[in-house]
């Protein structure tokens, strides 16, 4: 289950782009919890279909508005996923996180009408995530 308070997208319109919120996470590093805490990604069915996959960028850094995030990390999402729906992607964070992360969005192409929800969720080690 997502955090509400550790949302990037809620709903937001699948486009390439940013997150629309920045997570601040604090002082310390989040990766440093073991696989507590797991960054997710649900993509809501559209009316057009993906001809690519999703790209989603993990970006850290000191500035609160984004400015001087670095890719912390890159996945990609098949097509036939985004076209699914549901979630699409779970991965449990690595180690050396900055303070603020965003995600980055791009592909995707043809996902006429597909939002994205991601954010930070507690999945207590579990090993089953897709």
């Amino acid at each position: 289950m997502l955090d509400y308070n550790m949302r990037f997208s809620d709903a937001q319109p699948l486009a390439a782009g940013d997150s629309t919120y920045i997570i601040d996470a604090g002082d310390g590093d989040l990766g440093k919890s073991g696989d507590q805490i797991a960054l997710e990604v649900i993509v809501g069915k559209g009316t057009g279909a993906a001809t690519s996959d999703l790209s989603v960028t993990l970006a850290t850094g000191m500035a609160a508005d984004g400015s001087d995030a670095t890719p912390a990390m890159t996945f990609y999402i098949a097509k036939d996923k985004v076209n699914r729906g549901g979630v699409v992607y779970v991965s449990f964070l690595g180690i050396g996180l900055k303070r603020f992360h965003k995600l980055i969005y791009a592909g995707a192409a043809g996902a006429t009408g597909a939002t994205v929800t991601a954010g930070y969720a507690i999945h207590g080690g579990q090993t089953n995530m897709v």
